[in-house]
């Protein structure tokens, strides 16, 4: 069986984890972020086998397109190799410098740079709320005559 729970005829492999309490990243297994459409299971695994023995690879896709996302994940037999690809960054893949990271579980990857919406949310309806008071005093005056709109 493989690491994602389908059958294989390769001989079943258990990678490693990170022995600390209450980890949830997988040791042998990467984030790879930023890649082109055109990048494939084949041209992943062809680029990372250099490394170390690949286990499995994924390119993650739209569930109803079928189109890549541009991003994969990537496990291996030894967590020794993404250890060694990490420190052999930058990684270009078809002609493109792309992003690798130690996989993490969901829920515990580190916070978004980027700022929240709500922030954005905040700002309209404050705007709206201004909005609905002046057009209330505008209304107001032209229905007891005292002033133009």
């Amino acid at each position: 069986m493989s690491y994602y729970g389908h059958a294989s005829a390769a001989e079943p492999v258990t990678p490693s984890f990170h022995a600390s309490a209450g980890s949830n990243i997988d040791a042998a297994k990467i984030f790879v972020g930023g890649l082109s459409w055109q990048t494939t299971e084949e041209t992943l695994r062809y680029h990372f086998e250099q490394y170390g023995e690949v286990v499995s690879v994924e390119v993650m896709r739209d569930r109803n397109t079928g189109d890549p996302r541009g991003f994969a994940f990537v496990v291996f037999k030894s967590d020794e190799t993404v250890d060694l690809i990490l420190k052999n960054k930058p990684h270009e893949i078809n002609h493109k410098v792309v992003d690798v990271k130690r996989a993490q579980a969901r829920g515990i990857a580190p916070p978004s740079i980027h700022p929240k919406v709500r922030a954005a949310n905040t700002i309209y309806s404050g705007f709206m709320h201004y909005y609905a008071l002046l057009c209330s005093s505008v209304c107001l005056k032209l229905m007891i005559g005292r002033g133009r709109a």
